[in-house]
């Protein structure tokens, strides 16, 4: 059996300052692929001190040339005011002549501009048609998007659960954790396919595992509920707070809910308090309700 080669420290530092002086003397030359390669190290501070500034300087040069990641990594500046001022229409500019050379990366974001009216008007049949496009590449976030336009019908005559399902069923094969988690809900509620717990459970935790806060809200209810799993108050605890410290508010009253009963781990107010005015913060009629209850009866909270 062969042996893979060791590489030292001191030879991978040697091969790292190499690749960097390439890509600074052929940004400089004008070479596009290496403006965008140093840019990228200056936007993260990838053997370099991270500069903002310079990384926009070289993915304009780069985006001049007309290459399509630039005009997108400049777009993105543009749109998050990483470097540069705000401004939504540049963006959506840049995205656009992006989109033209058939990204999909700057499909999905033009699609989400005219999905929410960033720096474009509003227009779902637009939204829907760059998805489309994307997710005709085999882009899994834009599989999704574009299932989730199905299931509710934005920018097309009519609903379609199961080509939406469909949809889920091809992003989730690439394990993106939302198609995975929104392919899951279908096979629970029998959307678009016949309802099967069983599998519903299998795509909670994979997505779950991934650290999708709705999926591990999702698995933690059918471990209250007994569905497609058995009944456990521990684990639906466990998957609560996951979710919970990524600031789901329902999985915050649900957590408040079990530590004010003691189910799950020993009653504790404080903590339930705590967990209510996370959810009462974010606008949970839940969450509020149940705070106001414990400030009402002096539970968790000085009297």
């Amino acid at each position: 059996q062969g042996t893979m080669a060791r590489v030292e420290p001191s030879e991978s530092a040697a091969a790292e300052a190499k690749a960097l002086r390439v890509a600074i003397d052929g940004a400089a030359n004008g070479d596009a692929a290496l403006q965008l390669c140093l840019a990228g190290r200056y936007e993260l501070g990838k053997g370099v001190v991270q500069d903002q500034a310079e990384a926009l300087r070289l993915y304009a040069l780069a985006a001049a040339q007309g290459l399509a990641m630039a005009q997108y990594s400049l777009g993105m500046c543009y749109m998050t005011g990483n470097g540069t001022a705000h401004d939504e229409k540049r963006a959506a500019r840049l995205f656009r002549q992006a989109a033209k050379q058939g990204l999909a990366e700057a499909q999905i974001a033009l699609g989400q501009c005219f999905a929410e009216a960033r720096g474009v008007v509003q227009d779902s049949e637009e939204m829907v048609k760059l998805y489309r496009q994307a997710a005709d590449q085999g882009h899994a976030d834009a599989q999704h998007r574009l299932g989730r336009c199905y299931i509710m019908g934005f920018g097309m005559p009519a609903k379609d659960e199961a080509k939406a399902a469909r949809l889920f069923g091809q992003a989730a094969k690439q394990g993106h954790p939302e198609a995975q988690f929104s392919l899951g809900f279908a096979y629970a509620a029998g959307i678009g396919v016949a309802q099967d717990q069983d599998a519903a459970v299998r795509l909670y935790k994979k997505a779950a595992e991934q650290g999708d806060s709705k999926a591990q809200n999702g698995l933690a209810i059918c471990y209250i509920e007994g569905t497609g799993v058995t009944h456990s108050i521990d684990d639906a605890a466990c998957y609560f707070r996951l979710s919970a410290d990524q600031g789901s508010d329902q999985a915050q009253c649900w957590l408040g809910f079990l530590r004010e009963h003691g189910k799950g781990a020993n009653r504790n107010l404080v903590e339930t308090v705590r967990m209510y005015r996370a959810a009462a913060a974010q606008k949970s009629c839940w969450g509020l309700a149940r705070l106001g209850v414990c400030l009402e009866k002096g539970r968790g909270v000085a009297q």
